[in-house]
């Protein structure tokens, strides 16, 4: 929760500060000096590439001979590709509020957190109290996108810390620059690659190194890493694939869960490199996603068959490209960049597939626990 030695990113809390007011609190805070030695720092995930900065563990996907597809193939290619981070900028920044009951070390926590339990045990586990003296209420959120799925625990704990510290209700809510250094964004993502295709660019292998920035400390980025690499594939034939997926240990925040949880800078490595492709091959970049698109039947790196009743994408992309007559639009945007000088349009038509599932098997279930009442009211609790 807080550092003991060694601090790994500009931001990190360092200490807790428990005022009567909020302007106490604050005016307290800024009066605290501390003296750093300055170590050396890795920021980006491209040095933490050159440097081997990496956690241990990594994410693989092989299937078939890519050196040989490699080999055989008419074009290759090789490149890389590279997506920044997203702010969550909810509008509702981290808060909670802990009110200790005074009795065994029992505590409420009001928290604006996506995983109570998660704050219930992390709290339990810094006051020293079984979990079950931990009570944590949401009601609602104003945001969250992932963004308080993990970092939000951070919050309502130092919360519970200075509660447990006076014996009175504690309330920590981050102001926005606070909230935004603290808590960690969508991973940046970058990627090496060699693609081979025919001339008329049907994909016949694809080697991918992924790497994403997962800041000083592992959170939730095996699980994002994972389905970006089980999303490269997009809705595309890659033929023989050797897809590999690391996570660099950086001095940033620790970057989280965000919307898409990785399918999204899976899916845009690949169209990078499909993008470059066409412009190497000189043929339209939508030619290049319709060729290669699956065919019912056919069978992901994940060796997920795609079955006839649920594979739509090519009968969605063919009736949408009829009736929102894409060909029509594209040639009055050429005729229109031809004639004008500085101001330019442009069109595009990108397909994409969204696993599901969560990565954890154990995490794809639900429970309920129904009551009907002999008035024939109903009380059901979820979750």
């Amino acid at each position: 929760l807080l550092p003991s030695r060694t601090v790994h990113h500009v931001g990190q809390p360092v200490a807790l500060v428990v005022a009567a007011t909020q302007r106490q609190a604050q005016a307290a805070a800024q009066r605290v000096h501390i003296t750093y030695e300055v170590l050396p720092a890795v920021l980006t995930v491209r040095d933490a590439v050159a440097q081997g900065a990496l956690f241990a563990e990594e994410r693989k996907l092989v299937r078939g001979d890519v050196d040989a597809a490699l080999a055989a193939s008419d074009v290759t290619l090789s490149g890389t590709s590279y997506c920044g981070a997203q702010e969550h900028f909810y509008l509702e920044t981290m808060g909670a509020v802990a009110v200790p009951k005074g009795e065994n070390g029992e505590m409420d926590l009001y928290a604006s957190t996506q995983n109570p339990t998660e704050a219930q045990m992390v709290c339990a586990e810094a006051l020293g109290v079984p979990a079950a003296r931990i009570v944590c209420h949401v009601k609602r959120m104003g945001g969250g996108f992932g963004g308080k799925e993990s970092r939000a625990v951070l919050v309502s704990t130092l919360a519970a810390l200075g509660a447990q510290h006076t014996g009175q209700a504690v309330r920590l809510v981050l102001d926005r620059d606070v909230d935004m250094q603290m808590s960690g964004q969508r991973h940046p993502f970058y990627a090496t690659w060699t693609v081979g295709a025919t001339r008329s660019g049907e994909l016949r292998a694809l080697r991918m190194r992924l790497y994403s920035n997962g800041g000083f400390s592992h959170d939730l980025s095996m699980g994002v890493l994972e389905r970006a690499v089980s999303h490269v594939d997009n809705c595309y034939r890659l033929g023989a694939a050797d897809i590999v997926g690391r996570v660099c240990r950086t001095n940033t925040q620790s970057n989280t869960a965000f919307r898409s949880f990785g399918g999204c800078q899976g899916m845009i490595m690949t169209e990078s490199m499909l993008c470059e492709l066409a412009d190497h091959i000189n043929v339209p970049i939508e030619h290049i996603r319709r060729i290669n698109m699956y065919n019912a039947g056919d069978v992901t790196p994940f060796s997920q068959p795609l079955l006839a009743e649920d594979w739509n994408v090519p009968r969605m992309w063919d009736q949408l490209e009829r009736e929102a007559e894409v060909a029509v639009r594209r040639a009055e945007i050429d005729e229109f960049n031809r004639t004008t000088q500085f101001r330019k349009r442009g069109l595009a038509m990108v397909p994409t597939k969204f696993g599901i599932s969560f990565g954890v098997k154990h995490l794809n279930q639900g429970m309920s626990l129904v009551h009907v009442y002999m008035d024939g009211s109903v009380l059901v609790a979820h979750g």
